[in-house]
């Protein structure tokens, strides 16, 4: 009825709704009056009690906040529809009795399913059958004295009544949603309006046009039960209710109007209605129960399909190869940056032997690797990873880094691997390798110039010594007798020590980097 409040909000009473606070009092009112349409005489058994539907329906949707201004517009509500109904002073205070029974209901079902959002699994369709069944009973239970003279049988129909009510009607006003959302398609709207059609048909069939007096007439009252299971699967929580409410009123009218199979049954009114209660009230929750299992269903269903495809896109946009082999190495999945790596389309590799993709020496192996992991478990490679080596399409192998992570998949085992190429990093590597050799290399020149360097230096200093000295030698032998021949010999020498100066400094300059000299040469 009523959006929650969100986190944090204080318990304070809402008065922004008064609209929807109308149409709930509206609503509650022509429950009354409806509900005398089902009532049994001369017992005064209410054999469909939908204000009580109602009234729960309005405290779980409504809430807690809004629970102390809504709990007196029902009573309101209630009192006046008796009141319109003329009935007595007991008839007003069992319709008051509904709003605690309504609010004690709310508050256990919302214990029990720890959600507002109405039914949407199998343990919140538990919730409302336990919810309605105490708001019945307690419904029931207050209109009728417990003495020893009171039949049992009409106590019973009454707190059924209340139940079927409150179930039937809470249903479909808790999952509201299939009036606006579920129905979209036009396949959907004919097959919900076709299956609404038959049980309205097979139940008028079974209650009006049937006699009491014929074999098949019994059987007739389940036949629409088929289809109820049917809408279950195929349709919403509240749609599903809603083919129950249908089938429910045209039964209950009909029996408490004396029309229908279940007269020809032997024992009062009490025992004929109670029989057609209890059919609605096993059918309603069996069918509530299958509808959220379904639903459930479609929603893990749907939760594996967004999985799937999150991790069908994250393999197909990684940048490492990614394929996944089962336990005989057939390949299951192969990714597109795998069809770039190896050559191959997928649709060429999916279904063969993963041994396509490998060297000769490793391809004779592989099959034993897989052997020899499922019989023994010992990981070589599974959650470790290694350097093999792979082939492409053309023959031509590569060096890659295989890493392998394992799965059970539907009894199954499945194997994933991640390929990185290293073709690559190992040319990167070798590069590196070549660079620090000549890099080693120029360092050990860079020492020889140094050292050549502080050669030439020290070298200079005796070749200059002996250029002196044999200046000197000279000027000493041109005063002798013999100081000709010697004069040509220390001239030689003085000549080969200027040479052997030269070769150091252009040694020296060669090696500073000074400008070198170029010329032509005759040879």
């Amino acid at each position: 009825m009523m959006l929650a409040p969100g986190p944090g909000t204080p318990p304070a009473p809402s008065f922004g709704a008064p609209v929807r606070l109308a149409v709930v009092a509206m609503v509650f009112v022509a429950a009354h009056l409806i509900s005398i349409a089902f009532v049994i005489m001369p017992e005064g058994i209410e054999a469909l009690r939908p204000t009580a539907g109602i009234c729960l329906a309005a405290f779980i949707r409504a809430p807690r906040r809004d629970w102390p201004i809504l709990a007196p517009i029902l009573v309101a509500a209630g009192v006046l529809g008796e009141y319109v109904l003329g009935r007595d002073a007991g008839a007003l205070a069992s319709a008051a009795i509904e709003i605690p029974a309504g609010l004690i209901g709310a508050w256990l079902f919302e214990s029990l399913s720890g959600r507002e959002d109405a039914l949407e699994s199998r343990w919140s369709v538990l919730a409302l059958f336990f919810a309605a069944l105490l708001t019945g009973t307690l419904v029931g239970a207050a209109e009728w004295p417990f003495d020893a003279s009171s039949d049992r049988q009409i106590l019973l129909a009454t707190v059924a009544g209340a139940f079927v009510g409150t179930i039937l009607i809470a249903a479909p006003l808790l999952d509201w949603r299939w009036v606006l959302a579920e129905r979209r398609a036009v396949f959907d709207i004919v097959e919900f309006a076709g299956l609404f059609t038959a049980v309205a048909a097979l139940s008028v069939f079974a209650f009006f046009v049937l006699s009491e007096s014929e074999p098949l007439s019994l059987i007739a009252v389940l036949a629409p039960i088929p289809l109820v299971a049917w809408s279950s699967v195929r349709l919403s929580r509240g749609e599903a209710g809603l083919l129950l409410l249908t089938m429910a009123v045209i039964a209950i009218w009909a029996t408490a109007h004396g029309h229908g199979p279940i007269g020809a049954l032997p024992g009062t009114a009490a025992h004929d209605i109670l029989w057609i209660q209890v059919i609605l009230a096993v059918g309603s929750v069996t069918t509530l129960l299958l509808s959220a299992a379904v639903a459930d269903a479609r929603r893990s269903e749907a939760s594996v399909q967004r999985t799937a495809a999150l991790l069908h896109s994250v393999i197909e946009t990684s940048p490492e190869a990614v394929v996944t082999i089962d336990a005989r190495g057939i390949v299951l999945s192969f990714s597109r940056a795998a069809e770039r790596l190896f050559g191959h389309d997928a649709a060429a590799v999916i279904g063969r032997n993963v041994k396509m993709l490998m060297p000769s020496h490793f391809r004779d192996q592989h099959d034993s690797y897989i052997a020899r992991y499922l019989a023994t478990g010992e990981r070589r490679i599974i959650g470790i990873g290694r350097v093999v080596a792979g082939m492409r399409k053309d023959g031509t192998t590569f060096p890659m880094e295989l890493s392998v992570g394992e799965v059970a998949q539907g009894g199954q085992r499945v194997f994933t691997g991640f390929i990185r190429d290293l073709s690559e990093q190992q040319r990167t590597e070798m590069r590196i390798q070549e660079i620090q050799s000549e890099l080693f290399h120029m360092s050990r020149l860079s020492d020889m110039g140094q050292f050549a360097s502080a050669l030439a230096h020290e070298v200079n200093q005796p070749l200059a010594a002996i250029a002196n000295y044999s200046q000197a030698a000279r000027q000493l032998a041109a005063a002798s007798a013999q100081g000709k021949p010697l004069d040509g010999i220390l001239a030689k020498v003085e000549q080969q020590a200027d040479r052997a100066a030269q070769i150091i400094r252009r040694l020296r300059g060669f090696i500073e980097k000074h400008p070198i000299e170029y010329r032509a040469e005759d040879l």
